[in-house]
């Protein structure tokens, strides 16, 4: 598997892996928790990497963004406006169907629980090297 990162993983899984990493940040696009760049970020991380590591970069990113979120809102004084707001997401979200994308959207365009967030950027770059050391071990 270590050759494979140095050489390129192939047309085929290439593609697959920028499917998989557009069609996994597109979702949040639309709901307005990430922006355009974000989106291309990690459809070309996909297309770097393939479709199975893609998925582990976007766990991984996901739960480095957290502690950071989680961190921010410490530093601030800010938690317990994040649990508060988390939960009325999460709320929000089983009732989707009911209550409808555009107003889950404007939720959380308006519970912001940090100031100055950090760019998605940085949890995407740690947990790629993350991912790579681990498959190239």
């Amino acid at each position: 598997l270590a050759r494979s990162f140095v050489g390129g993983v192939g047309i085929q899984p290439s593609l697959l892996g920028l499917a998989v990493g557009f069609g996994l940040t597109f979702i949040l696009f639309v709901m307005r928790a990430l922006g355009g760049g974000d989106v291309k970020l990690l459809a070309a991380v996909g297309a770097w990497i393939g479709p199975i590591p893609v998925l582990g970069v976007f766990a991984v990113a996901a739960i480095i963004g957290m502690v950071i979120v989680i961190a921010q809102a410490i530093a601030q004084g800010r938690l317990t406006t994040l649990l508060q707001n988390s939960f009325v997401l999460t709320l929000a979200l089983a009732q989707a169907n009911q209550a409808g994308v555009d107003h889950i959207v404007e939720m959380g365009i308006g519970s912001k629980s940090v100031r100055k967030p950090l760019p998605y950027a940085i949890p995407v770059l740690a947990a790629t090297v993350i991912v790579l050391v681990y498959l190239n071990r």
